[in-house]
């Protein structure tokens, strides 16, 4: 699984079981326990439950966590997200959610499969109005 679609079935889950979610906790969480919102991205991504998400951060999702004041971290780009309700997303499990949707697609967006595939005008063109077998007898004998 790519980490855009880890992290938008995090966002969802976070969404709706806003009592599973606690940023204050740094190990991979299964579906009955609570977890941070790294720990539910890392358990769509399969990662064991024995790593701890502050030191395995990297390893989930490709940035460090915490801060470092660079504002490359996990944590300091979704704190970018929120220009008024600074660190809301930390204690508000729908704020949450809708961070991690906008980090998705700032930093993972890329991964997303572009599932539209346009219609092949050529072939539209050179088919008949009405297919033959849908003609009445009126219409296909006139």
């Amino acid at each position: 699984m790519k980490i855009y679609d880890a992290i938008i079935k995090a966002a969802a889950h976070i969404e709706r079981n806003p009592e599973l979610f606690d940023y204050r906790l740094s190990h991979i969480p299964n579906c009955g326990s609570p977890g941070c919102a790294i720990g539910w991205i890392g358990h769509y991504l399969g990662v064991p439950r024995s790593l701890s998400v502050v030191t395995q951060s990297k390893q989930i999702i490709g940035v460090e966590w915490g801060y470092r004041g660079n504002g490359k971290t996990f944590v300091e780009r979704m704190d970018a997200f929120e220009s008024e309700a600074f660190g809301l997303w930390r204690r508000d499990a729908a704020e949450c959610a809708r961070v991690l949707r906008l980090y998705a697609e700032q930093y993972h967006g890329h991964e997303r499969q572009n599932t539209v595939t346009p219609p092949d005008w050529n072939t539209i063109a050179g088919s008949p109005l009405i297919p033959d077998h849908v003609q009445s007898e009126e219409v296909a004998h006139g």
